[in-house]
């Protein structure tokens, strides 16, 4: 949760920014060494809809050998870091830092490390990415051990997860949903060694729409069900605090379906695996009664069951009926948000009103930067 002091150092004349570097073991991801005034430049990425959620970039200066790669040193690819914002309350003048109980920005992995030098300073950067490099084989994750890799039909979901994960990943840190039970593989999934560890998280994810799959702020391994944050807390009214230097909306009429059919895979003794459901919500204005009938057809061979195809068609109904409105945001940073957070709008003169979840942000560290957040408009 957000405290009342994270946000008033928001409203201040004056922010003064300040970047601070947990060094943190490659094993136990315990905190080995904290940096604090070294950073220069850098920037937080975070995409909700992508493999890798977060990644940075981060720019330091060089003011020893420990801060050059080597196995010995501060630097080197079996280290991993957080990175924290803070601002200093001019009353206190203590520096309040944002998200600190929730692990700052992410928990990512050291990669790409460039040695600029002048004849008067040398710096370093490095980005880090989330732990899923870890598992899509961007710097690991290849199933090199197993000639072939098999998750047998009839596997609890829950059970497939954690065992690729643990067994295949090597990730012990992980929380799984528990609204899982009764949910099975419908197929054995059987993997060759160029495929990946996250090629399976992805394609078991894949098999139940409206789950999704990712590396937490912690470093925590995600499988959960996507929630109805329609209910909840607001984490910026922009109505009161408007930051905004610019914005855009975009609602999307091509959106919009009324009734869908699905087709799963046709079973051996001929029965096809199909489903198919009407939006008649007269409180709905994209409903058929409201509207007129706009039919979509979906098909999908990994589709075995009656209960898939059904839930498919409970998905696409609510994905297709509303306009998916997306908005786009340049402001002064907020530097408490985090993807998933709802941000509120009272400003129909601009044609944003309602409740939008954040998918991305993005913000340079130096004080004078902006933020660019990308969300949608959640419907009830």
């Amino acid at each position: 949760m957000i405290s009342q002091e994270e946000y008033k150092v928001h409203y201040q004349s004056v922010r003064e920014l300040y970047i601070k570097i947990q060094l943190l073991d490659g094993v136990t991801e315990r905190v080995i060494d904290e940096l604090q005034g070294v950073c220069v430049d850098g920037n937080i990425n975070i995409k909700a809809n992508q493999d890798i959620f977060r990644t940075c970039n981060l720019t330091m200066v060089v003011k020893n050998q420990s801060y050059l790669p080597s196995p010995s040193s501060r630097i080197w690819m079996n280290r991993k870091f957080r990175v924290f914002t803070g601002i200093k309350n001019l009353v206190t003048g203590e520096i309040v830092w944002f998200n600190k109980n929730n692990g700052g920005y992410g928990l990512f992995v050291m990669n790409k490390p460039v040695i600029d030098s002048t004849l008067t300073h040398t710096t370093l950067s490095i980005e880090g990415l989330d732990k899923m490099c870890l598992m899509n084989g961007k710097l690991d994750g290849y199933l090199a051990k197993a000639v072939e890799f098999k998750l047998p039909v009839g596997t609890p979901i829950d059970s497939a997860v954690r065992s690729t994960w643990q067994q295949l990943g090597g990730e012990t840190k992980l929380n799984i949903d528990s609204a899982t039970s009764g949910m099975t593989l419908p197929y054995t999934i059987e993997k060759k060694p160029n495929d990946t560890v996250y090629s399976i998280l992805k394609e078991i994810n894949d098999l139940y729409m409206g789950w999704q799959v990712f590396y937490d702020t912690n470093g925590y391994g995600v499988y959960t069900k996507i929630k109805n944050r329609l209910t909840d807390p607001i984490a910026w009214d922009f109505t009161d605090f408007d930051f905004r230097v610019d914005s855009k909306s975009e609602p999307d009429f091509e959106n919009i379906f009324n009734a869908v059919w699905v087709w799963g895979k046709k079973k051996t003794d001929g029965t096809q695996i199909k489903a198919y459901k009407e939006n008649t919500d007269i409180k709905n204005p994209f409903s058929i009664p409201n509207l007129y009938k706009k039919e979509m057809t979906v098909t999908d061979d990994k589709i075995f069951t009656q209960e898939q195809a059904n839930v498919r068609t409970d998905y696409e109904l609510m994905k297709h009926g509303n306009l998916n409105e997306k908005i786009s945001i340049s402001c002064l940073p907020i530097y408490v948000l985090k993807e998933n957070d709802i941000i509120y709008f009272n400003k129909p003169e601009n044609g944003l009103v309602g409740k939008y979840l954040v998918d991305e942000l993005s913000f340079n560290l130096k004080y004078d930067s902006l933020m660019s957040i990308n969300a949608h408009k959640l419907y009830n």
